[in-house]
């Protein structure tokens, strides 16, 4: 993988993610607070792109300086450990939005696993001076290494079905469908969610898979309190969609051991000046052209100049080219060079003036993309993971505070 490749599928970048990204909120808000005053969100995922691909590239000294100035010592004392492919997973800001929680997902390898399993980082940005920083703490162990509290007794089906209907009973939504309308690509398409839950008891709520596009804030600590009307704030990440989106969540709410489903639609249409069709290339191995189709969606005519990327290892034709308003151009994209193993580039057409605001057009590109069929064979507890992860030197990278999963 080459070195400089770590991509997050957020707004303003060029750098896409590949995993699941569910955003939460650890404090209810109290009420909504002017845009200007908050701190951007956005500045926040460039600052975390960057510091993650100096990691990657071995340059600590220079990742420390977005660290906070008093953790550095402790930053630097550290040993980090051979990873790769790391993805922004999770941001969970406080309330007045200046300390965020920050979830990033690298891949490692554990002998004996015959595939590389998923370690989520946690570590805490805080918004100082105008800018984000990496609040270093110590190091916390992979898993838990407290004894397994004793398992809740299991409800008989009868109690199960009671319990259920409580949910059922004491929980509603003011609607679970959701339409943003048309959505400029690259932005965030809000929305919300009012619910009151009856009686004295809070309810858990989370999701049956993180949904990967969307933000959720207005919750305290996955729950659902009771009273209300509570809300819950919604965005959509448009970064990686184009044209019409339907998405279908499943969300879980628990209730003393047991779980109701609720699904929640969301309807978009995200709209891109240029688009391409597909959006992803996957160079398999022996693989040396692919065709990609422009579509020009503006009003005006789009001249694409010149390519870029961050390996140089690719090349376009025709070049350079023009699309006229509301036309398509198929063109070619060729591989120059094999770098003989999987790695990841971001193709950037650059768009040459700038339509609507947008400057150039990404395409991300794999090359000897791992084999999707490939699963793991060997089925482990996550105390036999534990007991790997202690065995591997060197140490882990430190904040990882949940288990890892093979993928």
């Amino acid at each position: 993988m080459n070195m400089q490749g770590f991509y997050l599928r957020c707004r303003g970048t060029r750098i896409a993610i590949w995993v699941t990204i569910a955003l939460l909120v650890s404090a209810i808000l109290a009420g909504p607070m002017p845009a200007q005053k908050r701190p951007s969100l956005d500045k926040l995922i460039q600052r975390v792109e960057a510091y993650w691909n100096l990691l990657l590239a071995g340059k600590k000294a220079q990742a420390q300086d977005f660290v906070e100035p008093g953790s550095r010592k402790l930053f630097l004392a550290r040993k980090i450990v051979p990873f790769s492919e790391p993805r922004l997973v999770r941001l969970e800001p406080s309330r007045d939005g200046k300390e965020v929680l920050v979830t990033v997902e690298v891949r490692r390898s554990i002998p004996p696993l015959p595939v590389p399993i998923d370690h989520p980082v946690t570590e805490k940005w805080v918004f100082q001076g105008n800018n984000w920083f990496a609040l270093i703490q110590q190091s916390s162990l992979p898993f838990s290494t407290a004894s397994p509290s004793a398992k809740a007794e299991t409800p008989d089906p009868e109690e199960m079905e009671k319990r259920k209907q409580t949910i059922m009973d004491r929980l509603r939504f003011d609607h679970l469908e959701i339409d943003f309308g048309t959505v400029r690509k690259g932005h965030l398409a809000p929305a919300t969610i009012h619910y009151e839950l009856s009686g004295d008891e809070a309810m858990g709520l989370n999701f049956e898979k993180p949904p990967v596009d969307l933000i959720v804030r207005g919750l305290e600590s996955w729950r659902l309190l009771p009273g209300g009307p509570h809300q819950i704030e919604l965005e959509l990440i448009t970064s990686n969609l184009d044209g019409p989106v339907e998405q279908t969540h499943t969300m879980l709410v628990r209730y003393r051991e047991v779980s109701v489903p609720f699904s929640l639609m969301l309807r978009a249409n995200v709209y891109a000046p240029v688009s391409a069709v597909p959006p992803v290339l996957r160079f398999m191995k022996g693989e040396k052209e692919k065709e990609v189709v422009v579509k020009n969606n503006s009003q005006s005519a789009v001249q694409i100049g010149s390519i870029y990327s961050q390996t140089s290892a690719f090349s376009m034709q025709p070049l350079p080219i023009s699309i006229p308003p509301g036309e398509s151009v198929q063109v070619k994209i060729n591989l120059l060079k094999d770098p003989g193993r999987s790695e990841r580039d971001i193709l950037s057409l650059m768009l040459q003036p700038a339509v609507e605001g947008m400057a150039s057009l990404e395409i991300q590109v794999l090359v000897n993309p791992p084999d999707p069929q490939k699963k793991d064979p060997s089925v482990l507890t996550p105390e036999e993971l534990q007991q790997l992860l202690r065995k591997a030197k060197p140490p882990i990278p430190p904040g990882i505070e949940s288990q890892g999963r093979p993928r």
